[in-house]
Parts: C-alpha cells; structure tokens; sequence
C-alpha cells in the first residue's frame, strides 16, 4: 500500500515506510547495560528503557512482547531517579525477589517489580566476604608453612599468602579451618619443629601433625590428644608457670624455641637441650608495650611479626633489638585483606542466577546429581557466587578471577576459551547461561540436547512460526512460551503461517517443514502443501527421492567386478556397488545397490569420473574420461582394498 499528501510536488511513498514506525533504542544494537529472566520472560535493559521476551531469544524472527519497549520509570512503579536512566545490573534472586544495581545503589523488588522493597548502599550488602580478621581484628596463630605458604589463623577461619608480599591473601581465601586441617575447628599455636609441621587446637587440648610438605592430610591417628606438660618438657616451675599452656609459639630466626605467656617469655637453647628462666617480653623485643603475644611467626621476607590484640609488630633484625619504624599497626589495616572488586568499584557490571547440577557418587556406589541455585555478582575482573536465598555473605571461596576460574564453575564448564574481559549483562535459562560484552553475545549450553515435560500432551507437528514455538495436540494447536524457562505457559492458538491456507490442512498435519528454499511444505497424510504455489500434490511426487545418475540417464559408462567380490557400476560423477552374490540371477527382480550412489571424486583416488574400469592379472585399473588432447588419469589397485590407491597412482596423466 502506497500514500501521497496534497504537496503537489510530494512523491509517492510506502505506508509502513513513513507510517506506524515505533521508537526503538534496541535496533540498532551495540551493547546491553543488563539482563536477566525471571523463569518465564527474558527482559534486556538499555539507558533507560527495557523490552521482554516471551519466547526463546535464538528463534528466527522472535519479536519482543507486546506493549515494549518501555521506560524504566513507566515499568517500575515507584523507581528512584537514580534508577530511571539506567540499571547496571539486575536479577531475580533465590528468594523471588527482584535486585536491581546503578552506581552504588541497590533496590529490592517484589517477584512482580511493582513495589520498591527497601533500598540501600551498595557495599553495605553485596559482595561481603566473611573475614574474622577484619571483623575481630585479631590473629590467634601464624606460621610460614613447609611448602612455601604463609598461613594466618583467626576464629574458624585461616588465611593463605604466596611469597613474601602480605598486601592481599591467596585468590580463593579465607577458608573454614574444619574443613582443611584435619577436623580442628580452631588453631591456638602453629609452628615447625625438626621438619614437622603442628597445631594445636584452642580451648581444646588436641593436636595435628604433618610430616610432609603435603597438608592436604595430616599423619594417621591425627589429630590426637595433647598432654602439654609432656610434650614441651617442662621443668616444674615453667609448668606452676603456665608455659605448658603458651599464648603463642615461635620458631625465631636464631632456631630457638619461644613460648610466650602473659608479659613473659622462655627460650629453648638447643645446645644446652634445656629452657631459659622466665623473662618480661620487652627484655628480648625491644621497644615492645604489648602485655601478651597471641601469635607470632617469621616471614618469608626474613621478618618477625608478632600479634597481640589488634595490634601488631614487625622486627627485621634476627636480635628483635629494635622494632621496625611506624610500628604497632593495626592487624585490620594490613592483614587478611581480600582482593574485592565491589567493595573497590563499587559497581556491579552483571548477575545471573542459574541451578548449578553436579554430579557425585553416594554411599551405594550411584550416581547422583546435586542441584544447587546460584547467584553469580560479575564487577571488574571477578565474579561472587552465593548459594541458595542467604545473600549475607558470598560463598566461602570467591571472589574469583573471571580469566582464570569461570571456566570451573558447573554451568560455565562449556566456555570454549577463557572469558577475558567483564561481563556487562548475563541471563540464563534452565540449558543456557547468555553473556554479553559489547556487541557480542557467547552461549554457554549446559548440554547439547534436553528432553522436556510436555505432560499428556500427544505433539504430532511443530513449528516455529514469528518467532514463537508452536505445537500440535491431536486436532488443537498450542502456542508455548520458551521451552528452556523454569515456567512453562501455553495458550490454544493457530501458528499465523497456517491461517491462510485451507482449513484441510490447518490441522491434522503429520509434520512441517520450512525450507532453505524459504518456502514451508505442510505434510497431511499422502499429500504434502506447498504455501508458495499454494498447491497440494502427492507426497512422492516431490519427496523422498534419491539423485542416482544411472537410473536417470538409463545407463552405465562403465562396470567390473571387484577383487573384493563386488560389482561396481560407474554413471557420470556417481558410482553404485552390490554386495557379493547380489548380482546373480536377474531373471526374477531387479537386485539392491549396497546403500545409496557415491560420488565418485569420495573414493576413487581423485577421479572425478570413470569411463573404463577393469581387473587384469589381479590388478584393478580405473581410468577417467579423456580430455580434448587426449590425456586422462589412471588409478590402479594391486589389492582388494579399494580405500586407497597404489602409491603414484592417479597423479599423472597418460597420452591415449
């Protein structure tokens, strides 16, 4: 349809070419600011508007749902104006509740986004890695371990650096003592002592050791029961004393032994084999004012670092007679510091929530697949995960480098090469996990194929039909929401391709096919429509037929039997084969070829045709079609395995 105006010097114009045209910030689309799926539709965000998908967003021609796109403020009653020109992130949490992220702001959503929940700062609540060291400011045991680590204890936790730089822990860290130090729960004292690594466990009287650089499991019939007076081979006065029970233990860079307890110290002399008198902390630590020392141990970078309270001290002399400038610092300021990109950033680029499956083997021996409900924070470089609906803090573990780790994660495992740069918008369905970076879209499929709970429904045809799925139920055709969602929606309804074509064929169809050829073909019973000629014709006619030169052109260039005991027939560029004894008594019915014509160029040696082919004193030649000189190429068989050619066959042409 076509439109002019009463400019008499206007042109003639197509309607939809100047009429109806919606505006569109999405069109033209190089980047997404967020994303995420609420278990039934999609919903992309960009500055300040958002549009939602219904259907899954990989189908051919999908279109966003009606009523889209929106601005934020018209779709989110009750928005902030912080929030109405643009969100970072956003997803639905574990809990149904909606969160939403700009700048340093967060918003918590009812399921529905119609309310505003609470609000609040951004690092008040999200990406907080639980650290008894920064929360209690305090360390009860140090030591730098046997395989080059150096390792802090604190409440339940313990804290890991490599080398000798104690700006930032280890990537992965603090961890639960419990669950990587031999069931103890907590580490009073740690130290070396004649190539053995202890700890003792605090306000139990128990203890580890390892007789290896290996503390992934401590030596058998470990941990053990600790009787103190013994173990350190006290004299009676140091045990009245209380130096069976120390407040720390360090190994010093003299090879001595001290137990600290109280403003009070002992030395073992090594040489003497027996313990000093009691002397106050400051005879030995100079400049030294802490009352008692709760931890204490030599670094990697050659110096003493001794904790007391929440304070600490640093000694780079091996006689500790002067105290490092600048000293006593606070423990909080300097150790266990964790590498944190949102308390940093304070930005939040992406999240997803996604049912991480795993697989692991139960007590009989069986497989068993774990589903567990993550929530994954992308900022920077990193990415946080929480388990289940507790958002207090991130899983023991993260943050994580997104380069190095990502790949790890269960419904991350098939992303082909390492993400190498952040994430600005991701979703997920119950197969795929979609990230976004700038203009590229990367899908993570948790597998290649999925079956899915179709209920009692008898599907008989499908389509895809505008975008949306479409399926058949005995006589009644459905229209159904993405497959891949958590919630599953259809509605009776005839997929638009068929609501022009008789009504024969609008149900009761067998299957339909939408061609390369851009045409769809309906298939119903013996016949088969086709919507361009708008025309039924029986199915065989058109289908099922295969290009097979000999039964078209009626005749065979050329033929032999083989030294493998098949029969070969050879028509233009196809060759067909019989299996032994097939071709024997032709009086009754036509024999079968062995499957279906060949080309000839697949298996013949590089001939693209044969015109003669025979066996001669048990070789077997075939040879091409000569050319307008009258040369050709010749291959040649000197066995009966016909998969490869004499070598120097087939590479040179012969004068006829």
């Amino acid at each position: 349809m076509r439109f002019d105006d009463s400019d008499p010097t206007a042109q003639e114009q197509d309607i939809a070419s100047f009429w109806g045209r919606v505006f569109n910030p999405f069109s033209d689309l190089t980047h997404l600011d967020a994303a995420f799926s609420d278990g039934q539709n999609v919903y992309l965000f960009l500055d300040d508007y958002v549009i939602r998908y219904e259907d899954q967003v990989e189908n051919d021609q999908v279109m966003m749902s009606e009523g889209f796109p929106r601005r934020l403020a018209n779709f989110i009653p009750g928005l902030p104006e912080d929030f109405e020109y643009g969100i970072d992130a956003i997803f639905k949490g574990a809990d149904n509740n909606v969160y939403a992220f700009t700048n340093n702001q967060y918003l918590v959503l009812s399921p529905a986004m119609d309310q505003v929940l609470s609000s609040g700062d951004l690092v008040s609540k999200w990406g907080l890695v639980r650290n008894n060291i920064q929360t209690s400011g305090q360390i009860d045991a140090a030591f730098t371990g046997l395989d080059g680590y150096t390792y802090l204890f604190s409440g339940d936790q313990y804290f890991r650096y490599s080398g000798k730089d104690f700006t930032r822990v280890d990537e992965g860290f603090p961890h639960t003592i419990a669950t990587d130090w031999g069931g103890l729960q907590s580490v009073t004292s740690a130290f070396i002592l004649d190539g053995k690594t202890y700890l003792f466990a605090k306000g139990k009287a128990e203890y580890i050791c390892y007789s290896t650089h290996d503390y992934t499991i401590p030596d058998a019939n470990f941990p053990k029961p600790f009787d103190q007076e013994e173990y350190w081979n006290l004299p009676a006065s140091l045990v009245t004393a209380g130096f069976s029970d120390p407040d720390a233990v360090l190994i010093g860079l003299d090879k001595a032994t001290y137990l600290f307890k109280g403003n009070q110290f002992v030395a073992f002399d090594h040489l003497q084999r027996w313990w000093s008198q009691p002397q106050a902390l400051a005879s030995k630590w100079h400049d030294l004012e802490f009352d008692h020392i709760d931890a204490a141990f030599t670094g990697l970078d050659g110096k003493t670092y001794l904790f007391s309270g929440q304070q600490f001290v640093r000694y780079s002399d091996s006689t500790y007679s002067k105290m490092d400038d600048r000293y006593p610092r606070n423990i909080s300021t300097h150790w266990g510091l964790v590498a944190n990109n949102i308390a940093q950033l304070r930005r939040i680029d992406s999240a997803v929530v996604v049912d991480s499956r795993v697989m692991s083997v139960d007590a009989s021996g069986n497989q068993v697949e774990t589903t567990t409900r993550h929530t994954y924070l992308f900022s920077g470089n990193q990415f946080f995960r929480y388990a289940g609906t507790d958002y207090t803090f991130v899983e023991e573990g993260y943050p994580l480098t997104i380069r190095t780790a990502l790949q790890e994660e269960p419904r991350f495992k098939n992303l082909k090469a390492p993400w190498q740069t952040v994430v600005d918008a991701a979703f997920a369905d119950e197969r795929n996990v979609y990230l976004v970076q700038g203009n590229n879209l990367q899908i993570i499929s948790d597998s290649a194929s999925r079956s899915y709970d179709v209920g009692e429904a008898q599907i008989e045809a499908a389509v895809i039909d505008e975008g949306s799925l479409y399926f058949q139920d005995q006589e009644t055709w459905y229209s159904r929401n993405n497959p891949e969602m958590e919630t599953a929606q259809q509605v009776e309804e005839l997929p638009p391709i068929l609501r022009d074509v008789p009504e024969f064929y609008q149900t009761g169809l067998s299957a339909i096919l939408q061609g390369t050829d851009e045409n769809t073909y309906l298939f119903k019973g013996p016949n088969c429509y086709d919507l361009l000629l708008h025309n039924a014709y029986p199915t065989g006619e058109a289908w099922g037929t295969v290009r097979n030169q000999i039964v078209e052109e009626n005749r065979v260039e050329a033929a032999f039997l083989g030294q493998d005991g098949k029969t070969y027939l050879f028509c233009g560029d196809q060759f067909a084969s019989y299996l032994p004894g097939t071709v024997v008594n032709m009086a009754n019915n036509a024999p079968l070829i062995d499957g279906l014509p060949q080309p000839i160029a697949d298996h013949w040696g590089g001939l693209t045709n044969v015109r003669y082919a025979y066996v001669q004193d048990g070789v077997t030649f075939l040879a091409e079609k000569p050319d307008e000189d009258g040369n050709f190429h010749i291959v040649r068989y000197s066995t009966a395995d016909y998969s490869k050619p004499d070598k120097g066959s087939g590479v040179y042409p012969v004068q006829l």
